[in-house]
């Protein structure tokens, strides 16, 4: 039923588009990721990595007021719909309100879209330790907001703390706060410093990549903080992050480092190295390096990129990987 809600909530809006506000027109928007993946011989193959679509637009008569709908196909099982995003934003001067489902403001990367970063996914780290990683990092809340400022920005929020659309009584809300310092350092120079907390009080709850899918649920502070760093200098780009979670006396961590550079405006390359600690090792903690080149044909809209990793001491991968945005 829930499915059949998302569905019919973005087709509303795709045949209602031709309603405008006055500042802005109802958009339609979308992309497809098509990849070839192999990994040490045990998985290859040709697939739909994501195809997301979404409607965005102002509210009529109201330049304050915004809204997004967002659905990804699910094409891991049998090509599903499903609802993402689904919110409203209530915007005066430096003042933004959030309110509905959306991405709790916590990791710089996880803010980032994913069509648009120069690596081919996002950091394990940033996969397994950001909220509500089953729910598509999606929560149901409130998120507050001071942006536009000279120096910085700040976001706090308050969520349901169950994952997008997820019933669980036995769980307390979800907090975050997240801080960000911006400045111009020289012409074409740039450096932000970032950091955000989270916390959250669960009963009974299970954290697959984190503590194993057969171990006992988790009762207890759930409490972790972001650190981050962006600079641009002209063509180039480095960020990197790391996080830490705290589960009781348990804990788990893990960073990324990203060096980009676009060249010609057409020619990107990105060298990223990361790593990843879960708490009952189950997984590979060695760190991973990776060297990524893109070719972009209309800019991040449509591009083509190749990607060769290598863990320390293990696995191996290449892929290639297409990418078509469309509206």
């Amino acid at each position: 039923m829930r499915k059949i809600i998302s569905i019919f909530i973005l087709a509303f809006f795709v045949f209602t588009g031709n309603v405008k506000s006055q500042n802005k027109p109802f958009e339609f928007n979308g992309y497809a990721q098509f990849r070839f993946y192999t990994n040490n011989g045990d998985e290859s193959g040709f697939w739909v990595r994501r195809t997301k679509l979404w409607i965005k637009g102002t509210a009529p008569k109201s330049s304050k007021i915004s809204y997004k709908v967002m659905g990804i196909f699910d094409l891991k099982g049998i090509g599903s719909f499903n609802l993402l995003d689904a919110y409203v934003n209530f915007e005066s001067n430096n003042i933004l309100l959030r309110i509905g489902r959306q991405v709790p403001m916590f990791s710089l990367q996880r803010a980032q879209s994913d069509w648009a970063i120069p690596v081919l996914e996002r950091a394990s780290v940033i996969n397994n330790l950001i909220p509500d990683t089953r729910t598509g990092a999606r929560d149901i809340g409130a998120l507050l907001g001071f942006k536009g400022l000279k120096y910085f920005e700040i976001n706090a929020g308050v969520f349901n703390g169950s994952g997008a659309n997820n019933k669980h009584h036995t769980n307390n809300f979800l907090y975050t706060a997240r801080l960000d310092f911006n400045f111009q350092l020289f012409n074409k120079a740039s450096l932000s410093l970032g950091g955000a907390t989270l916390y959250h009080y669960v009963k009974k709850e299970t954290y697959p990549m984190i503590f194993g899918a057969g171990v006992a649920n988790f009762s207890g502070k759930d409490f972790r903080f972001d650190l981050s760093v962006r600079v641009k200098v002209s063509v180039f780009t480095f960020q990197s992050e790391y996080i830490e979670a705290h589960f009781n006396s348990q804990k788990a961590r893990g960073y990324y480092a990203i060096v980009s550079g676009t060249f010609s405006k057409v020619n990107q390359l990105a060298v990223s190295f990361e790593k990843y600690s879960d708490i009952n090792s189950i997984t590979n903690d060695e760190p991973w390096a990776y060297l990524n080149y893109s070719r972009l044909l209309n800019g991040q809209k449509t591009k083509v990129m190749l990607t060769l990793g290598k863990q320390y001491k293990g696995e191996y991968l290449a892929a290639a990987q297409f990418q078509l945005f469309f509206r």
